[in-house]
């Protein structure tokens, strides 16, 4: 979504133009952008975000996130969110 690209852009024209509104909108406007589209694709398939593999896959990758967070924070150690 070109909406989620122009956050940074909204953000310094908002701070330029002294006027916060914007900032306040956005997130109900993505929010809104993103249940139209995802009603959208349950009945036209071709504009799903995920196949059913990739839901599979990521589910599997959030499970495997989960399970090993709790290890992390006993041994102290901070988990990174990606690695470079």
């Amino acid at each position: 979504m070109n909406m989620l690209a122009g956050w940074p852009r909204l953000v310094e024209s908002a701070g330029e133009e002294h006027e916060p509104y914007p900032v306040l909108f956005y997130p109900y406007d993505v929010a809104a952008a993103f249940h139209g589209r995802w009603s959208k694709s349950k009945d036209d398939a071709s504009v799903r975000f995920l196949s059913a593999a990739a839901a599979a896959r990521f589910a599997l990758v959030q499970a495997a996130a989960t399970s090993i967070r709790p290890d992390f924070e006993i041994m102290g150690v901070t988990p990174v969110e990606e690695m470079r």
